[in-house]
């Protein structure tokens, strides 16, 4: 009998996949992490995000965008905190090459998934702080 993993230890998983495997491992993944309706609302990272993005293509379409607009895009080691049942806080930071400018980016990335009774995320917000995205986690939701 397998032990069904955590939202937490989803997320772990994806990253782990991005880490190995670049966008193309993450994105194999897609499916088991998000619902197909999906509404993921990114901050904006050099020009990129800013809106909201729907589905699974929606998703596909910004981590394209990013992958096009920041050369040799890591992030550091994430850190993933539950906040109940149903929500999970991702701190982390982005650093990378932004193509146009060739200048070094390095920014913070706050995020909070909203996951559905089925185990999927329906909803991924943005902040711009890590205070922000617990703050949104602490009142049981994320405000776009």
């Amino acid at each position: 009998m397998t032990e069904e993993r955590s939202n937490a230890e989803k997320l772990e998983a994806l990253w782990d996949a991005f880490d190995q495997e670049g966008a193309a491992g993450a994105g194999r993944m897609l499916d088991q992490i998000y619902d197909e309706g999906v509404e993921f609302n990114p901050i904006a990272t050099a020009g990129v995000g800013g809106t909201t993005y729907r589905g699974l293509d929606g998703v596909l379409a910004f981590f394209g965008e990013l992958d096009a607009t920041i050369e040799s895009l890591q992030y550091e080691v994430p850190q993933f905190h539950a906040a109940g049942e149903n929500l999970v806080v991702v701190l982390t930071r982005i650093a990378g090459i932004v193509r146009e400018t060739g200048r070094p980016l390095r920014q913070d990335l706050s995020l909070v998934y909203e996951f559905g009774p089925d185990g999927l995320a329906h909803r991924v917000t943005g902040y711009e702080t890590p205070a922000e995205a617990l703050e949104a986690a602490q009142r049981g939701h994320a405000d776009a």
